[in-house]
């Protein structure tokens, strides 16, 4: 559940992120999103 919060939160904190994620497929979002999350 953290991780989920700190996803959330990085993507909220950066708009581009959110329309990033969201003109993924579905099938890469879950990459994309721990990338993010080790990334930064």
């Amino acid at each position: 559940m953290d991780k989920r919060y700190r996803s959330l939160s990085k993507i909220l904190d950066h708009p581009m992120q959110m329309l990033v994620f969201f003109s993924l497929p579905s099938s890469v979002r879950l990459e994309w999103v721990r990338r993010l999350i080790y990334d930064h």
